[in-house]
Order: C-alpha cells, then structure tokens, then sequence
C-alpha cells in the first residue's frame, strides 16, 4: 500500500511538470525501486501512469501545455 501511495505521489509531481513523463519519473526513481519486490515495483509503476496521465490532461487543459503526446488533445480546447 505505502508503494502505491508512493507512486501516486511520484506521478502527480512528475505529472505536473511538461515534458517529464512516467519514464523519467522511472528512471529518476530507480535507485528507490531495487529495495521492493516485483510485486511492489508493478504496484508502484501501474500508479504512477495513471496519475502521471491524470494530470498531463489536467495541465493540458488549465494552462494548454501537454505533458505528453497522449495529452495533446486535451490541449487543443483552450482558445
């Protein structure tokens, strides 16, 4: 529980920056991730996208700068 916390977390500060996505939250991170087991390290990355995802879309729509290429869509709705 404390990984996915730790991963929802990790992807909300990643998330918000444009242009540092879940792989560099990923890469950043991996130094942390070698003390876990497989089970945690899969907890930890499936919450990380989804709330890495979550809020590109978020930043895409308040100040119509993307994240990343999923949340450029989300983008074109700002005049």
């Amino acid at each position: 529980m404390l990984w996915c916390l730790f991963g929802i977390l990790a992807g909300i500060i990643f998330g918000i920056i444009p242009g540092a996505g879940p792989f560099i939250a990923i890469a950043s991170l991996y130094s942390i991730l070698n003390y876990g087991n497989p089970l945690d390290i899969f907890i930890f990355y499936v919450s990380l996208l989804i709330a890495s995802n979550y809020m590109n879309s978020i930043t895409g729509i308040l100040y119509g700068i993307p994240g990343d290429a999923a949340a450029g869509a989300s983008s074109l709705l700002n005049p």
